[in-house]
């Protein structure tokens, strides 16, 4: 969304993100899932090896075709590449979003109160995608210019206190102590070590 005036801006870049996502998307599933098939059937000559692969893959074949290719593509079987299909997902919905999100960007207010919202709604859920609008948002209205923050020490002793808390949630939420969900650490987490980089390299805090 960087620079972009109009939502008709949106079509040239989904046209692009099928040569840079799409494609390579469909080539790494389908790769993965004829590796994972040449495994599965070289596993099935010896029972010991059998048993230790996890993943059976051939199996699949007594699926219906609809269900086999939910599982390639839509799964993905390369399952790291899981963030890809959220970002094609993303890059079609574009034009939705966009305007969506160019209600907020009309007024400064309106856009803090959007990314605070934006910001709020990841905490409480595990929709990763929303880091995609968060960063939308920004690029749009301008609210926080990356280029010009400066941190201080203040700055990241409150960042690190918030992880720390954070943290301390994640792990009550991880050991069933409450069941609300929350993400915030790993909202707060990228900006701490982003903080913590820049005192590194700015020299003053030694390894």
């Amino acid at each position: 969304f960087m620079g972009m005036t109009k939502v008709s801006e949106c079509l040239p870049k989904i046209k692009k993100r099928i040569r840079t996502l799409l494609v390579p998307y469909l080539l790494a599933n389908t790769i993965a899932f004829a590796m994972y098939a040449a495994l599965d059937g070289i596993s099935r000559m010896s029972p010991a090896l059998y048993n230790v692969v996890n993943f059976h893959i051939l199996d699949w074949f007594k699926l219906d075709l609809p269900t086999i290719l939910y599982n390639v593509y839509w799964g993905p079987v390369a399952f790291q590449l899981w963030f890809v299909r959220d970002m094609m997902i993303f890059v079609l919905l574009s034009p939705i979003i966009y305007y969506c999100l160019r209600l907020f960007a009309s007024k400064r207010c309106l856009a803090v109160a959007g990314l605070l919202v934006l910001i709020a709604t990841y905490a409480f859920t595990s929709m990763h995608v929303i880091w995609m609008a968060i960063g939308g948002i920004i690029a749009m209205t301008g609210i926080i210019d990356i280029t010009e923050y400066r941190s201080s020490q203040t700055k990241d002793i409150i960042m690190f206190l918030c992880l720390g808390i954070f943290l301390t949630i994640s792990f009550c939420k991880s050991a069933n102590i409450y069941e609300i969900p929350f993400n915030g650490h790993a909202l707060f987490g990228v900006i701490g070590l982003w903080m913590l980089y820049d005192r590194i390299v700015a020299g003053r805090l030694l390894l």
